[in-house]
């Protein structure tokens, strides 16, 4: 066999994946960050089957009026990391010996273990702790990784890009975590659901230890770093998202609410969730291409407005079809937002 065919083969590819973890693959666009690519995988896997284990307890297992009130409550436990906690994350992962990488392993260790937990309190007065702290724990986990994205490139150029194919692994890991998800929920239920959460993340927190050292941080002046963040573009980019998510979040649960209301089938939630997932993905290849021609500034803009006029032609008819359509839009707006917004904070 000639040499040309032997670097050709496939065998010989799957063992340098398997040796060197993606580097010298361009899957992320860029060497340095490629090790992200699995943890990302594995702990979207694991949120995926948290969150679909809930909402399998929480909302298709009771009446509407019985869902109505656990879904408020659900979604005060799920703002609080965000809305309470999200200042002080930040400053106290800085604070970690160790870094981000053990930061990362942490919080994917304890989701795994507090999963497990939970599986046994699905109907105890421990739920709603136990979920608060696991959405605690993913808010770590998102901050201290989108704090390691920028120090792991090796041309901040790739940022956008980079970002955008994480979200595009994580759109996969969650399209097939939700097909394995809803096939364990019929056949064992939400607790085990969560346990097979539980070994997604487990596996994500091992592979959180073989990341590569960031490069080296020139030094800025804190007050530099601090006229940086509470600038103009950061201000306006945080405007146009905490708006964008408050709008989505509102819209998925009207419509969900309503299409229970009217009767609609469970499986056509189904195509709701495949919609939004499918616009998601969409928005990844979307991204890195506006960033390209437009800048940061005109996707927040564009993301913004789109789905302001989809959801207005819903509002004037709505149906299955017009429904389907809102959330692609939603889910097509939100990943080029976070693109943007990731690409001006970092």
């Amino acid at each position: 066999m000639s040499q040309a065919s032997t670097h050709r083969s496939p065998m010989r590819w799957l063992r340098r994946l398997a040796s060197d973890g993606f580097d010298d693959l361009p899957l992320l666009g860029d060497r340095g960050a490629g090790q992200l690519l699995p943890v990302q995988a594995f702990n979207t896997f694991g949120e995926t089957m948290f969150t679909v284990s809930l909402v399998g307890s929480l909302f298709f297992s009771v009446s509407l009026d019985a869902a109505r009130p656990r879904i408020v409550l659900y979604l005060a436990v799920t703002m609080a990391p965000f809305l309470v906690l999200a200042p002080l994350i930040g400053p106290l992962i800085d604070r970690v010996k160790g870094g981000h990488r053990i930061v990362l392993m942490a919080a994917l260790g304890g989701r795994a273990v507090l999963a497990l937990l939970l599986a046994t309190q699905l109907k105890g007065l421990l739920l709603y702790p136990l979920a608060f702290t696991i959405l605690v724990l993913g808010k770590v986990f998102s901050v201290s990784r989108n704090s390691l994205v920028p120090v792991l490139v090796t041309d901040r150029s790739h940022l956008v890009l980079v970002n955008s194919r994480l979200a595009r692994i994580s759109a996969v890991a969650g399209a097939a975590a939700a097909a394995l998800a809803v096939a364990i929920l019929e056949s064992s239920g939400p607790g085990w659901v969560l346990r097979a959460g539980a070994l997604a993340y487990g596996v994500g927190a091992l592979l959180a230890l073989r990341l590569p050292p960031p490069h080296p941080q020139e030094n800025v002046s804190p007050i530099v770093e601090q006229m940086e963040l509470s600038g103009p573009g950061v201000r306006s980019a945080t405007l146009g998202m905490g708006s964008l998510r408050a709008a989505i979040g509102f819209l998925v649960f009207h419509i969900g609410f309503v299409m229970k209301r009217a009767g609609e089938p469970p499986w056509f939630f189904g195509v709701l969730a495949i919609a939004i997932g499918l616009g998601a993905f969409a928005g990844t290849f979307l991204a890195p291409r506006l960033r390209r021609l437009a800048g940061e500034q005109v996707m927040l803009t564009a993301a913004l407005a789109s789905p302001a006029v989809v959801a207005l032609v819903t509002a004037l008819r709505f149906h299955r079809v017009t429904a389907v359509a809102l959330v692609f839009v939603l889910g097509i707006s939100g990943s080029v937002a976070r693109r943007a917004f990731d690409y001006v904070v970092q």
